[in-house]
């Protein structure tokens, strides 16, 4: 007897999650992970060994489990070229890739119509209609990711360098960011090679010192949603639609946003496993 079910794959740098569900269980397992843009063997790697751990898991046969329709959704994986690159690497004859994002914005809005704001280390705004899911922002740090904690964090930088110059208006925050890293050239020595991730991390002190009522705190907070209003209303977002923004950094936000938008706010009905489980029942 063949199995059945759908398997999902959540696959970014940190960690590779899958799940296998049919109607009646779910299986779930986590491994390390891997991006597919740097390192496409170790990403084909992690999905292939995570693979094999949850067949163990469930208790099922691999060269039978690999038969099972499945929607990996992979951090890098944004061409088609890329997705059929990938796809050829593992051993599922039943595979579709793509990039993380559409998995995503699926299993937070689940069956519901709206707009999805991806806050993380980066940055994408995403609407679902009946004509599809369409998707704007990103880029990347360098060229965009508005909005996002690496932004948030560079943007706090930026502000305590110019408030150095006298180009901009100091505040406990500013201060206390150049005297962390030992004054302007201290500052710039570290943001010339600063990954996004560590970027991201100044993110918490800024809501932070918001919280605390810091001038500057606020104005970066407020600067931030406006970005997000402003992608959210260029994809066509309607008052009755709802609006969800995952993770801890759209809390900070949620302040800053005009009434109408911080109003529609929902929480998300699931993360993007569960979007890839619900994308692998398409899959031919």
């Amino acid at each position: 007897m063949s199995t059945s079910g759908y398997i999902g794959v959540d696959c970014g740098s940190t960690h590779c999650r899958i799940a296998w569900e049919n109607d009646n269980r779910r299986v779930d397992y986590i491994g390390p992970g891997g991006n597919f843009t740097t390192a496409p063997g170790d990403c084909a790697a992690a999905i292939t060994t995570a693979l094999e751990h949850l067949a163990g898991k469930a208790d099922l046969a691999l060269a039978e489990l690999s038969k099972v329709p499945a929607h990996l959704a992979v951090a890098g994986a944004h061409t088609k070229a890329q997705a059929e690159e990938l796809a050829g690497m593992l051993p599922l004859s039943r595979a579709q890739v793509a990039s993380d994002q559409r998995a995503f914005v699926i299993g937070a809005l689940g069956s519901r119509h709206g707009c999805v704001a991806a806050l993380g280390t980066g940055s994408f705004f995403a609407r679902v209609t009946d004509k599809g899911v369409r998707i704007v922002g990103g880029h990347g740090l360098a060229m965009g990711d508005e909005a996002s904690a690496a932004w948030l964090g560079r943007e706090a930088l930026r502000w305590a360098l110019h408030a150095g110059d006298g180009l901009a208006e100091h505040s406990a925050m500013t201060r206390a960011l150049l005297e962390e890293f030992g004054g302007a050239h201290g500052v710039e020595g570290f943001a010339a090679n600063a990954a996004p991730t560590e970027l991201g991390r100044l993110a918490r002190g800024v809501t932070k010192a918001a919280e605390r009522g810091d001038v500057v705190g606020r104005a970066l907070l407020h600067r931030g949603a406006g970005w997000i209003c402003r992608s959210v209303r260029a994809l066509g977002w309607q008052p009755g639609e709802a609006l969800c923004a995952p993770g801890v950094l759209s809390n900070a936000y949620l302040p800053h946003l005009d009434v109408e938008l911080r109003d529609a706010m929902v929480a998300p009905d699931g993360d993007a496993l569960d979007g890839a489980l619900t994308l692998a029942r398409t899959v031919p």
